[in-house]
This record gives C-alpha cells, structure tokens and sequence, in this order.
C-alpha cells in the first residue's frame, strides 16, 4: 500500500473519530431535550434554596427551573416531584388558548379579534339578549372586557364561575347570562373565567378536528409535550378555564417560546406579530379585589 493511500485512509479514520466524539459530547449536552448551560451559578445559594424547601421555610415547592438564553441551568424536584410528574397551574392554563388561538387567525379560521359572538351563536335564541351583548367581541372575551354580569372576585355575581362548575351545559350558562346594568363591552376589566370557556368552545367549532386534537397537533407536538392532560367541559370541549397540566419543564418551554417571539428550536410555531401582541398591556386590572 503506497504511502498516500495509508496516509489518506488515517484521516478519513481520524475524521470519522472526531465527527463521533462531537455527537457523544452534543449528545451529553442535551436533557430532556434541552442543551444543557454551563453550572457557573452560586452553588450555595441552590444548597440554600434546597435546604429552605427540605426544612419547610419554602412550603409546597415541588420544582425549580432556571432557563438561561434557551439553555436548561438548574433543575431541581422536590416532595416527590419528578422531570414526568404534571402539575396543575389552575387559571394560568387560560393562557395556553392563546397562542392556539394565534395559529387558529394565521391559518384563517378565525377572522378577527373583532368578530362578534353573533357570528358563531345564535344570540337571540339566549335569555337576556340585548344590543349590548349583540356588540361582545371575541376580543372582549380574551382581555376579559366582555361586559356581561359576570366576576369571578364577588361571590354574589351572577357570572361567578362557582355558578356554572354544577352546570350541565357551561356555554349555555354564560350565553344566558344579563349584561352589567353599569358598564358597556370594551369598558372596564373583570375577571370572568366563563368568557374564556365560551372562547374556547369557539375554536373548538371552526378548527379541524376540534381544539383537543388541532392544540396538540400545531402546538404541543412541535414542541415535543407529549404529557399532559387537559380538563373537559361536560360537552367533552377542552376546557379552557385552566387546570391544564403539563410538566415543569414543559412549563418552561411554554415560556421559552414566548421569549422566542414564537420559535422553538428556530421553528416558528406561533406567529411572531402575534406573540409580540399578546404580551402587551391592553387594559388597566387593578379593580377591586386585584389590586
């Protein structure tokens, strides 16, 4: 064998060698999908934050973590928590709507934002119809603006969302609920839990397949979040008043996204314009009760 030959053959093998040693070393890099960031934090304070959780100075703590510029720097589970265990954020899962919402508008299933409830329900054949319900928005219902007689901070409102949980139809319930005597849609902010559930059961009706499948198809499964589990109306309606549970690391992808104007992993996943709106402020929330 001529020396060139050999000498060809060992730097195709030295090539080869590299080029499996950097796949082992990105490979241990990675963590439940995520790189992993260079540990220079304060490890003491972590040590102390571990301790404060163990002795019950931080209480009902099941889990840390810390993203850094995309990449997974601390990690840590507490209570027999664990990376597979789902958790449940009560009304922060509203928020998983929106982006499903975004892609629903990007690919024309809905409109607009301003599109009235008259364009998916019958209004007049509710109770309590009105010229001021007939003017509700599907963007009155998302900044929670809708002006119906509904708030979930005052016991005695009519539009509490403990009136409606016994209900055998929850659409029905807020569709049939009076409007606010003293405010008009788009005036003043309440927190009505049952205008989200009438705006998920909106894009429940104009997706394919429902928002179950169409959520998890355009948005879960992009992302790679494979385990979680939503809570159903009792019409089997995703319900979106929340309750969704995922993982925490889940959770931070849900974030992570949003830092990312809509990308994960440099695949846009919800449209940038939307994101970018969806973070801003659109109405003032310190009313009574939320201040």
């Amino acid at each position: 064998m001529s020396r060139d030959i050999e000498s060809l053959i060992k730097l195709v093998l030295l090539l080869v060698l590299l080029l499996l040693l950097s796949q082992q070393v990105a490979a241990k890099q990675m963590l439940h999908g995520w790189p992993l960031a260079d540990a220079d934090f304060d490890g003491e304070q972590i040590a102390a934050m571990d301790k404060a959780v163990e002795t019950g100075k931080f209480k009902k703590i099941k889990s840390v973590i810390v993203i850094r510029d995309g990449e997974l720097l601390v990690e840590r589970y507490y209570n027999g928590a664990g990376p597979d265990i789902t958790h449940n954020p009560r009304s922060v899962g509203k928020t998983f709507l929106i982006p499903v919402l975004g892609i629903a508008m990007a690919e024309g299933y809905i409109k607009s934002l301003d599109q009235p409830l008259s364009d998916f329900y019958d209004l007049k054949a509710y109770e309590n119809y009105s010229a001021k319900k007939a003017r509700v928005t599907l963007r009155h219902l998302v900044t929670m603006t809708s002006g119906f007689d509904g708030y979930d901070f005052e016991r005695d409102s009519p539009g509490n969302e403990e009136n409606m949980y016994p209900t055998p139809d929850w659409v029905l319930w807020t569709l049939n609920l009076p409007m606010a005597a003293d405010r008009n849609p788009g005036d003043e902010w309440r927190y009505f839990t049952a205008g989200i559930v009438v705006l998920g059961d909106i894009v429940n009706q104009v997706v394919p397949g429902g928002l179950d499948s169409y959520a998890h198809k355009k948005f879960f499964s992009r992302m790679g979040i494979t385990n979680y589990e939503w809570q159903y109306t009792p019409q089997h309606v995703v319900n979106t008043a929340g309750g969704i549970q995922l993982t925490p690391l889940d959770f931070a992808k849900f974030g992570e996204i949003h830092r990312n104007n809509g990308r994960w992993q440099g695949e846009v996943v919800v449209p940038g314009d939307w994101v970018a709106r969806s973070l801003l402020p659109e109405i003032e929330t310190t009313v009574a009760g939320n201040s």
